[in-house]
Order: structure tokens, then C-alpha cells, then sequence
């Protein structure tokens, strides 16, 4: 069990969520290089492992893992949060709690955070927690 099996999961999920919409939805993933589109609605993804517990002396003990994903809602300067916000909720619903990622599982219920304004996007971050319990 380790964090990089929950990022591929979270990854994969996000494509697949992003992907039954009509056109598609583009994703990029942190540390890819991806470009936005031009126009239009797109996600950009990140991942936030926090300290790994482990309990007992044993490297073969329990362990416990926690983090968090984000997923960025983001659209262009101008074009209004209301688009954006349909997608936010529908993401929510997609990473409701006890979804599995890989070995872990959503926590809690996903919430999206405060607007972020930048001069080339308008992001929704969403923040998706995690847990995990197994040994090494």
C-alpha cells in the first residue's frame, strides 16, 4: 500500500468523470505540462499525501495513510461561475464518500473551497480527502 496507487486511482477517476461529458472534458494532471484550452471548461489536478502513520514497531505493522486530492474547476475570465458550479457539483456527487481510490477511500465528503482568481482562469478548487488503513 502506498500514496502513488492513490494518485493513479484519483487520476483515473477524474479522466473517466471528465470524459462522459459532451464534448469531453480536458484534465491535466499535476507535474504533466498540460495546456488549457483556449475556452471552456477544464480540470487540473493535484495531489496532497500527508505523513504516513505507522503503528507498532515493525515496518510490517499497520500503516495509515492520508491526504487529500484536488480537483480545479476552471473556465475563462468572463465567462461565469454557473457553468463551472454544474460541474463542481457533478464532481462532488462522482467522489462521494467511500469511493475507492486504489487502497484507499474517500473520507469525508468532498467541498470546494473559496474562488480563486487569476489574470488567464477562474479556479473551483475541490477538495476530495482520503484515508487508508493496511499494513506495508
Amino acid at each position: 500500500m502506498n500514496d502513488d496507487a492513490v494518485w493513479d486511482a484519483f487520476a483515473t477517476l477524474a479522466g473517466t468523470f471528465a470524459a462522459g461529458y459532451s464534448p469531453a472534458i480536458p484534465v491535466i494532471y499535476s507535474g504533466t505540462g498540460g495546456e488549457p484550452p483556449d475556452e471552456g471548461i477544464w480540470i487540473e489536478c493535484k495531489y496532497f499525501p500527508n505523513r504516513t502513520l505507522q503503528y507498532g514497531v515493525k515496518a510490517s505493522e499497520v500503516i495509515s495513510l492520508r491526504g487529500f486530492c484536488q480537483a480545479m474547476v476552471c473556465n475563462r475570465p468572463g465567462a461565469g461561475l454557473n457553468p463551472s458550479m454544474d460541474v463542481v457539483r457533478d464532481l462532488i456527487a462522482y467522489f462521494d464518500t467511500g469511493t475507492v481510490l486504489g487502497p484507499a477511500y474517500v473520507s469525508r465528503p468532498p467541498y470546494v473551497s473559496a474562488v480563486i482568481e487569476e489574470p488567464a482562469r477562474v479556479k473551483l478548487p475541490i477538495t476530495i480527502p482520503y484515508a487508508a488503513h493496511g499494513s506495508r
